[in-house]
């Protein structure tokens, strides 16, 4: 229908993709996507406001809080539904990257950081979820769940799968924001039933997660092949060759990712350093 509507020549029908005159500026409002944002900003004020005073679920969520869910909600919308969707799955793999670092590094912590501390008792406790949730949030199973959703959705034959499916396309966004919340979980989660690790054992984590992201940025980058077909065969935009897209989408990969980690592990040092030194744990070691 898109196709039909920009008069897209013969060429370019079979591979599903716009001709290189075409606006780029597309927005893509597809109901699931509209849907889910509407359930994630509707569920949420549901949640944080009538069910918690009618169920006495926790005390009331802070403002900051709730502004990191609704920006997280805003990033997670702009990431799939801006042109940035339609230039990344249909033209450039750079920008393809970005917006998947967008869900990992930006919405998935935000989200995070937006969950009420009390919001496992909406649900029905279970000992069984519970102890599954326990398991997936431990950070070794966490960092390696995490990891492997996004090095796998990016192997060749799957990302060109994406690339020319819808139905498999959201799928692979649903993944690595879901991926990208349990990465985030055991180092910035405040809920009492499934906390944050201790601040030394989040240095460490903040130290190990950037590592397969930037083999596989730099394997990318120094590439001497093309790794994806689709973009092998796309139409060229911005003067820019089917080479140099790819090492930019390695670059990205490689390198503002490894810098987000290494930002959050010197906040995390420094609160530690902050919460050792602090009066409290001072008169507590003098006690000892």
């Amino acid at each position: 229908m898109i196709l039909s509507s920009f008069g897209v020549s013969s060429p370019w029908l079979h591979t599903g993709h716009l001709s290189p005159d075409s606006d780029l500026f597309i927005w893509s409002f597809e109901p699931t996507l509209l849907a889910a944002v509407v359930v994630g900003v509707v569920g949420y004020l549901y949640v944080v406001g009538p069910l918690r005073r009618r169920n006495r679920l926790g005390r009331p969520v802070s403002t900051m809080r709730m502004a990191s869910w609704m920006v997280g909600i805003g990033i997670l919308f702009l990431a799939v539904a801006s042109p940035l969707d339609f230039i990344g799955k249909h033209y450039l793999f750079s920008v393809h990257m970005a917006q998947h670092l967008l869900l990992l590094l930006v919405a998935a912590p935000l989200l995070v950081t937006g969950l009420p501390p009390w919001i496992v008792r909406v649900f029905p406790y279970s000992r069984r979820v519970h102890a599954i949730a326990g398991a997936l949030t431990f950070p070794v199973a966490a960092f390696l769940i995490s990891s492997s959703v996004f090095l796998i959705w990016h192997a060749p034959a799957l990302y060109d799968a994406a690339l020319g499916s819808g139905p498999i396309h959201e799928l692979e966004h649903i993944t690595i924001i879901s991926a990208g919340m349990l990465m985030w979980w055991p180092v910035l989660s405040t809920v009492r039933t499934l906390p944050a690790i201790p601040a030394p054992a989040q240095i460490l984590y903040y130290f190990l997660l950037p590592i397969p992201t930037s083999i596989v940025g730099a394997l990318i980058t120094f590439s001497e092949d093309l790794l994806y077909e689709t973009y092998a065969a796309v139409p060229r935009i911005w003067g820019l060759s089917a080479a140099i897209d790819q090492e930019i989408a390695g670059l990205l990969l490689w390198v503002p990712g490894k810098l987000v980690f290494w930002l959050a592990l010197g906040i995390a040092f420094f609160r530690w350093f902050a919460e050792e030194d602090s009066p409290k744990t001072t008169a507590v070691r003098r006690e000892l």
